[in-house]
């Protein structure tokens, strides 16, 4: 698997054309970065963000969430914060988080803290957000970090502006009906290593398109979010072949 597919032109043509269909979601994800990653607090407010939006969470929904622990925790969002006092902190973001009718707020208030304490250690190793080193500091984060996988952790590097694509099942969809990955792999739950190797397959296809990781991953994630049903399927670049 991964980057022992060969790719045709056709197909590469038709992810060409996906790029240009997603052209604006894709200048937004760029605006958006150069926000996310401009200090640490940013950086650190995106993660609960990215923690919120996992688990088949809508991103509105998690947008919401997020929105009202900032609002309403006078301060004790901040990760120092949290960081100081975990457990009246979980507490208190579980409380908020079950009033906004949030679905997980125990577990994601643990994985809240949980990511305050690695993030405090990785603030003081680090000068800028940018600074980190991508693929180490994610396997630490995976290994530490309670409820963080490969993609809440590889979404999170890819919002602060890193190119890294995020395997979700919407990106799967679309690598299935490319046949550049098995259609077994679209609904099932992949490992660690699973995972790699299909970032691998993205990395390597975005390299052959001549674009950036992120940039690809953000188009497979908003086509195949909207055209991945029955009555768009056929209007989509690779004609409903899955």
């Amino acid at each position: 698997m991964g980057g022992h597919h060969r790719i045709s032109n056709d197909s590469l043509d038709a992810f060409r054309e996906i790029l240009e269909l997603h052209r604006v979601e894709r200048c937004a994800l760029r605006k958006a970065q150069s926000q996310a990653s401009s200090d640490w607090l940013s950086a650190w407010v995106e993660l609960v963000y990215c923690i919120l939006a996992s688990t088949q969470i809508r991103s509105e929904e998690a947008g919401r969430a997020l929105l009202y622990l900032v609002s309403n925790l006078n301060g004790l969002i901040q990760y120092s914060v949290i960081a100081r006092k975990p457990t009246v902190c979980e507490r208190q973001i579980s409380e908020r988080l079950t009033k906004t009718g949030y679905r997980f707020p125990n577990s994601k208030s643990s994985s809240i803290v949980s990511a305050a304490c690695f993030f405090v250690r990785l603030v003081r190793e680090s000068g800028r957000p940018t600074d980190m080193d991508l693929f180490e500091t994610r396997r630490r984060m995976v290994s530490t970090v309670y409820g963080i996988g490969p993609k809440t952790s590889s979404l999170w590097f890819r919002n602060l502006g890193f190119d890294i694509p995020v395997i979700d099942i919407h990106v799967r969809r679309i690598l299935a009906c490319s046949d550049l990955l098995d259609s077994r792999q679209v609904a099932t739950h992949i490992d660690g290593n699973e995972y790699e190797r299909i970032e691998n397959t993205v990395m390597n296809l975005a390299q052959n398109i001549g674009v950036t990781s992120s940039d690809l991953d953000c188009a497979l994630w908003e086509h195949g979010k909207g055209y991945c049903t029955r009555s768009a399927c056929p209007i989509c670049p690779f004609g409903g072949d899955s």
